[in-house]
């Protein structure tokens, strides 16, 4: 029954190591960006006066200016589809003029996003080459505009420019939703994990201004000095000062969004720590009993043994050894189960394999010590028999 106990609680062990060691590579995986002091909030303009596209751009442009001038908001900008925003992604496709065409059904697709300028500056992400957005790149009161421009991320650069400078190469999105279906490339960004935590950071991107493109919602990004939900009430008053009929919606913090995402991550560490303690506490008392009923069953021979001249590191050994070899077999038992059972904890390991060396280390080792407090004692009370009282019982 003991080495059953100690090769339960070795297998919850393992999954905790596995699972902890997870969320650990999980949330310290780099993003691409700087997801700390973010705030997201956002903006449905749903009036008829915003119906005319550059109503819409005025107001977009306004509120910015005021979100900047709010004191401890060091950058703000606007996006239709940041980072982690969307369970499902845009996979609009897109052809390189000049390249060899792809087979119908198998184009390249992208994640396309709106942004407004800055939008880079406020995620504490770099260009790599080109230019930001700027205000030569937004549209006259009569919808034109002199050129449609893009910004790509290096993931995109690299699959169809390598080698090559792709500012001022096009790319063509003849299945897009937008107007324009051809876009000068203006600049490359860096990589970011759009999608999620936990995906790659290979997947193409482009961004597409805001003031080029028909539309009337936004989520806006605010970067504090401090804890941006401090900002709620001015945030408010800047929106309402431009229009009080336009609410901010679904307002919360990058902090909190992560804390989403890892939730069930977080959950599964957290409910298997707590069955593997308990394992690990209910094997060392198990152990604990049954080697004080060892030493009582064994008084008198222990008593015999210290007579004729037995030290008592002969026999705290000998305590010890009946501990460890049942210890022994059952963390045999418990490590082979596990490399049979943890194959199922793939969907939620990220950054460890089953068989991470560091979670089985731990795991043997918080046995081992468990082992060791629970022998110990009834070891010295072996050391401490009396040879005259035993012999004479």
């Amino acid at each position: 029954m003991m080495i059953c106990q100690v090769s339960i609680a070795c297998v919850l062990l393992v999954g905790t190591g596995l699972l902890v060691r997870s969320f650990q590579a999980a949330v310290n995986i780099p993003l691409g960006f700087n997801p700390r002091h973010l705030l997201t909030a956002e903006i449905y303009l749903v009036n008829k006066k915003y119906r005319d596209q550059w109503a819409a751009d005025s107001f977009f442009d306004a509120f910015l200016d005021k979100v900047r001038q709010v004191p401890g908001v060091t950058a703000a900008a606007t996006s239709d589809n940041p980072p982690f925003s969307r369970e499902q992604s845009n996979n609009t496709p897109f052809t390189i003029p000049g390249q060899p065409a792809p087979e119908p059904g198998h184009e390249p697709r992208l994640e396309d996003q709106l942004v407004s300028s800055n939008y880079f500056k406020m995620l504490q992400t770099s260009l790599v080459a080109g230019r930001d957005f700027d205000e030569t790149d937004k549209r006259a009161k009569d919808q034109r505009f002199n050129n449609a421009v893009v910004i790509v991320n290096q993931a995109l650069g690299d699959a169809f420019f390598l080698g090559q400078n792709p500012i001022g190469r096009q790319i063509e999105l003849p299945g897009s939703w937008m107007a324009e279906k051809t876009y000068t490339i203006v600049g490359v960004v860096q990589n970011m994990r759009h999608g999620g935590p936990d995906h790659h950071f290979s997947k193409f991107e482009a961004y597409f201004p805001y003031c080029q493109h028909l539309t009337h919602y936004g989520i806006l990004l605010v970067r504090s000095s401090s804890d941006p939900m401090a900002l709620l009430p001015a945030l408010r008053q800047a929106i309402a000062s431009i229009d009080p009929d336009i609410p901010l919606v679904k307002v919360i913090s990058f902090d909190d969004v992560l804390a989403k995402r890892f939730a069930t991550r977080r959950l599964a560490a957290m409910l298997v720590s707590v069955f593997s303690v308990t394992a690990l506490l209910l094997s060392a008392v198990g152990l604990y009993g049954v080697l004080a009923y060892t030493v009582a069953r064994q008084t008198r021979e222990i008593g015999i043994r210290i007579a004729v001249g037995a030290l008592r590191r002969n026999i705290l050994i000998l305590v010890f050894k009946q501990g460890f070899k049942i210890v022994g077999i059952g963390i045999v038992a418990g490590l082979l189960a596990a490399s049979a059972l943890c194959g199922f904890l793939g969907n939620l390991l990220y950054g460890v394999g089953w068989n991470d060396p560091i979670a089985i280390i731990l795991s043997v080792s918080a046995l081992c010590f468990a082992a060791l407090v629970a022998c110990l004692l009834p070891a010295l009370r072996a050391t401490r028999i009396n040879p005259i009282a035993a012999l004479r019982e």
